[in-house]
């Protein structure tokens, strides 16, 4: 045991392993082709794992990450025999290994082990026999410096540009065990509606795809998704009487009955005045 040692993390990493087993980090790392050539501190299933771990326990320091990871791991015996010893990565050694790494690693590794993990008896994932997925998005800060403002940008308004590059993210996910089926980044530049287009792909036959109002479609700039059979339903914000007088908004569902596509908005019809 090792200071700051608790059972529940032990057991976050025990989760990790068996999602993700070192014979499928091992793979991925190879066919990146970013296995080390000669013996390093930090090698690259490692540095998988930490990185991994960092997403868990996304609340603690470079170096409680690493107390937490070598206890719970089988086979980090020699790791732990440093940690003991009071050897640590330092930031600087984590930032390199990760540089080394890439980002190809962890792609490929999402695309292995993203999918439905609900079964047909998990009531709450599933309506009239349809599976629920749902799209969003979202931006996240980057650090500010040069290479990510030139790639990605910075959000701004009226009031100035904002205080760091951010990235746009969508995501699709199964909502009754909240799996991950597949994600898409891009630049600020780039709407969350074309990110959401390269996830269509993701789609199976009877899923039934929940979406924001942003992700309603217009026009025949639409694609169709590579696997038939899913429909959608989106909210869409309407005008219409109020209780008290005038118009108000309200949210309507928007469902598409065409397999494979993003709903789209039926057309508003004029008021007479």
């Amino acid at each position: 045991m090792v200071a700051g040692d608790r059972l529940a993390d032990r057991i976050g990493i025990g989760v990790l392993a068996k999602v993700f087993p070192p014979e499928l980090v091992d793979r991925v790392v190879d066919e990146a082709g970013v296995r080390e050539q000669r013996t390093r501190a930090l090698p690259a299933r490692v540095v998988v794992y930490y990185l991994l771990a960092m997403v868990l326990f996304f609340q603690s320091g470079y170096g409680d990450v690493w107390n937490k990871l070598v206890a719970g791991l089988d086979w980090a015996r020699r790791f732990r025999a440093r940690l003991e010893l009071g050897m640590q990565p330092s930031p600087a050694a984590i930032t390199y290994a990760r540089q080394r790494l890439g980002w190809q690693v962890m792609e490929r590794l999402l695309e292995e082990t993203a999918g439905p993990l609900a079964g047909q008896d998990q009531r709450s994932a599933f309506v009239s026999g349809m599976r629920l997925v749902a799209v969003d998005g979202m931006c996240l800060d980057l650090p500010d410096n040069e290479a990510n403002e030139a790639e990605f940008g910075y959000p701004g308004n009226d009031g100035g540009r904002g205080p760091f590059p951010q990235i746009r993210v969508a995501g699709l996910g199964e909502c009754g065990t909240r799996a991950v089926l597949g994600a898409a980044i891009s630049p600020l530049g780039t709407g969350e509606q074309q990110l959401a287009r390269q996830l269509l792909g993701k789609l199976g036959r009877g899923d039934l795809l929940l979406a924001d109002r942003n992700f309603l479609s217009h026009g025949p700039a639409r694609r169709r998704s590579r696997h038939r059979g899913a429909r959608a339903v989106a909210r869409e914000k309407r005008c219409g009487p109020a209780s008290t007088g005038g118009t108000a908004r309200r949210d309507v569902a928007v469902a598409d009955r065409r397999p494979g596509r993003l709903p789209e908005a039926a057309p508003q019809r004029r008021r007479r005045r």
